[in-house]
């Protein structure tokens, strides 16, 4: 069935961060006695002293620090439990921004449609300017004629993305994309080892392997959390209605399908279904793996 794509606007500019693979608690307990920081004292005078107030302000402001340093700390500690199970990779925050490398066979659709939605999503969630993605092809060698850029364009507009990704020439991954990217993310597993073979020698690939993986590795993430809407959100409305229906299915894909174009709209909606969904999994994964050592020193900041 195809899908409606009518019902996709452009991306929402929405800076919220509220970001949650599975339902958190909100408060923490409260310490024993907090409530008499409220209560107004008595001067000699027979006013009322209002420092109780300051100090209650005081309490609060550090009773919201350190519940958001808790669930921080517990989203990184269920990032590093999920790495371990799933063999996801380690990224590195200390440059307080990640660069994303998306790589299909010829840089014309796949790769393209990936950072387009990474861009949308990560934006939804706050992210837009931590999450930088952009797209190569191992065999991307043939230009794009203007006929498949304007199609492209016009889909691309449909998905609420910028349409610009589907304007520029295709890109070849070259040996330095290792080095430039914090994270590669192929397709699928033949792409995978396609992009390797590209960082030369068995040494060299044992080295940049780590930063490698293909992008449904991260389509389960998020679970059923995936759906939940308003502030927990991954995914704003228009997106979340379009894999509410095959969650199941895009959660357990294997590989980023290449579409065939010529036979109708079936198999692009399979490809952005299955995208946006681990494109979520994968904002989830980078956001859960932010280091709680730097979130104390921005906390405090």
């Amino acid at each position: 069935m195809a899908l409606g794509w009518n019902l996709l606007g452009s991306p929402v500019s929405s800076s919220s961060t509220a970001l949650a693979a599975e339902t958190l608690p909100t408060r923490l307990p409260q310490p024993a006695g907090r409530h008499h920081a409220h209560q107004h004292r008595i001067t000699t005078n027979g006013q009322a002293s209002t420092s109780g107030d300051s100090s209650s302000r005081n309490l609060s402001s550090r009773g919201k620090s350190s519940t958001r340093a808790w669930q921080h700390q517990w989203r990184y500690m269920r990032s590093e439990k999920e790495r371990a199970n799933r063999n996801l990779p380690k990224v590195d925050w200390n440059r307080y921004h990640l660069q994303i490398l998306f790589v299909d066979r010829t840089d014309t659709v796949r790769a393209r449609v990936a950072a387009g939605l990474l861009e949308r999503i990560a934006e939804w969630n706050g992210y837009g300017r931590a999450l930088y993605p952009y797209a190569c092809g191992v065999e991307a060698r043939q230009e794009l004629d203007w006929s498949t850029s304007a199609a492209l364009m016009g889909m691309a507009g449909m998905l609420g993305i910028r349409a610009k990704l589907f304007a520029a020439q295709p890109e070849q991954l070259v040996y330095e994309d290792f080095d430039r990217c914090d994270l590669l993310v192929a397709m699928d597993d033949e792409l995978l080892e396609q992009a390797l073979s590209i960082a030369g020698s068995e040494k060299d690939q044992a080295w940049y392997a780590p930063r490698c993986t293909t992008l449904t590795a991260f389509a389960p993430y998020c679970g059923t959390a995936l759906l939940n809407p308003g502030g927990n959100g991954v995914l704003e409305p228009e997106l979340r209605q379009i894999v509410a229906p095959v969650i199941t299915r895009a959660q357990a894909a294997h590989g980023i399908a290449r579409p065939d174009l010529r036979t109708g709209s079936a198999e692009w909606n399979s490809m952005v279904e299955d995208t946006v969904v681990s494109c979520a999994g994968l904002v989830q994964y980078l956001a859960d793996q932010w280091p709680p050592e730097l979130q104390e020193g921005w906390l405090q900041y």
